[in-house]
C-alpha cells in the first residue's frame, strides 16, 4: 500500500511537471483553452509591445447586415491613427469586473502598453447583465488574477481542483430590479415576455427600465472595479482613456418618459465623478447619438450602424489627441 501510494505521489508530480513545462515551451501563459477570443490575445498583444490596449464588449466589433463598412470601433480608430498600433481585447459580455483582472495580470507583466481604453457600459451594471450566470467569467477571472496556476490549468480542471461559484439561474431570477432606488419587481418578471396581454410598447419599456433604470451606488461592484482599475493605472504608469458607451437616449425617452433621462444622466455623474476626482476626464458619449445610429433587432442594446461605430473612433482620436 505504501509502495503504491508512492508511486502515485511520483506520478501526479511527473505529470504537474510535465505540464508546466509543456505550457512554458509550447503554450501561451493563460489557460486558452477557455476559448474565450479577448483573454487568448492578451499576452500576444503585450509580447508585441502594442502601445494601446483596447478593452471592451460586444459592442467594439458589432456590425449590422445592412453595414457596407463592417469595421470594428477598434479597426476604424486604427486606421485614422497609423503610427499607434492600437490591439482589440474586447468579447461580449465584458465587463469592468473582466478589465480590472486583465489590468491586474498586465502590471505583474514585464511588457505593458503605453495606454488602455476602458468603456463603461451603463447596462452592464444592471442586473440584466451584472448578474447573469452566463456573464461571470470566474474562470478568466481567476486565472488572470493568479497567473502563476494557469501553468497548473489542465490538471486543475481535471481534479476540479478551482472551485468558482457561479451564480445560479434561481438567483438570476430572484434578483431585485429596480426603478430608481424603488424595487418594482424581480428579474424574472422582466424576462417572461410571453404574456399575451403585454404590447410591444410595453415590453420595450420594461426593457429600458430593466436596463437603465437603476439608482447606481458607490458600493457597486463594477464601481468598485473602476476605481481598482485607476489605482492600478496609476501605479503602473499606463495611461487611461475611459468612455461611457452610448445608449439609444432617445428611444429610452419615448418608451420610459423623462425619469429615463433624469435617472441615466444621475447615474453618468456618478461614473464621471470617480473619474474627475483622480484627474482623468470623463468621456461621456452616452446621449450623444439619436435612434438612427444603433442597430437592434428586437430589444435595445448598445450595438451600433457604421456610423455610430464611426463617431465612437472619432471622438476616441479627438480624447486620445486631446491627452
Amino acid at each position: 500500500m505504501k509502495r503504491f501510494l508512492l508511486l502515485l505521489t511520483i506520478f501526479i508530480t511527473c505529470v504537474f511537471s510535465a505540464q508546466i513545462m509543456i505550457n512554458k515551451l509550447v503554450a501561451p501563459r493563460l489557460p486558452f483553452t477557455l476559448g474565450i477570443p479577448g483573454i487568448s490575445n492578451l499576452d500576444k498583444y503585450l509580447y508585441l509591445d502594442y502601445k494601446i490596449l483596447y478593452f471592451g464588449d460586444s459592442v467594439i466589433k458589432y456590425s449590422g447586415p445592412k453595414d457596407t463598412d463592417k469595421s470594428s470601433i477598434s479597426e476604424l480608430l486604427a486606421k485614422s491613427s497609423p503610427t499607434t498600433s492600437i490591439a482589440d481585447i474586447s468579447s461580449p459580455a465584458y465587463h469592468l469586473k473582466v478589465f480590472e483582472a486583465m489590468l491586474n495580470y498586465i502590471s505583474n507583466s514585464s511588457h505593458k502598453p503605453e495606454a488602455i481604453i476602458i468603456p463603461v457600459n451603463l447596462r452592464s451594471f444592471s442586473p440584466s447583465w451584472d448578474m447573469a450566470p452566463g456573464d461571470q467569467f470566474e474562470n478568466e477571472i481567476f486565472y488572470l488574477n493568479h497567473h502563476f496556476l494557469s501553468y497548473f490549468s489542465k490538471p486543475l480542471n481535471i481534479l476540479q481542483a478551482i472551485k468558482t461559484k457561479a451564480l445560479s439561474e434561481e438567483t438570476f431570477m430572484a434578483t431585485p430590479v429596480y426603478y430608481g432606488q424603488e424595487k418594482i419587481g424581480i428579474v424574472k418578471n422582466f424576462t417572461d415576455i410571453k404574456n399575451p396581454d403585454m404590447s410591444e410598447e410595453d415590453i420595450l419599456k420594461n426593457k429600458y427600465i430593466f436596463y437603465y433604470m437603476y439608482d447606481l451606488s458607490e458600493d457597486h461592484r463594477f464601481i468598485r472595479s473602476l476605481k481598482k482599475i485607476i489605482e492600478i493605472a496609476d501605479k503602473t504608469n499606463i495611461k487611461l482613456y475611459v468612455y461611457i458607451t452610448p445608449i439609444d437616449f432617445e428611444g429610452g425617452t419615448k418608451y420610459v418618459g423623462s425619469d429615463f433621462a433624469e435617472q441615466t444622466k444621475n447615474n453618468t455623474k456618478k461614473i464621471c465623478a470617480i473619474l474627475e476626482i483622480n484627474n482623468l476626464p470623463c468621456l461621456n458619449l452616452a446621449f450623444d447619438l439619436d435612434s438612427g445610429y444603433f442597430d437592434f433587432d428586437e430589444f435595445p442594446n448598445e450595438h451600433l450602424n457604421e456610423q455610430g461605430r464611426k463617431y465612437v473612433a472619432d471622438k476616441l482620436k479627438e480624447s486620445i489627441a486631446d491627452k
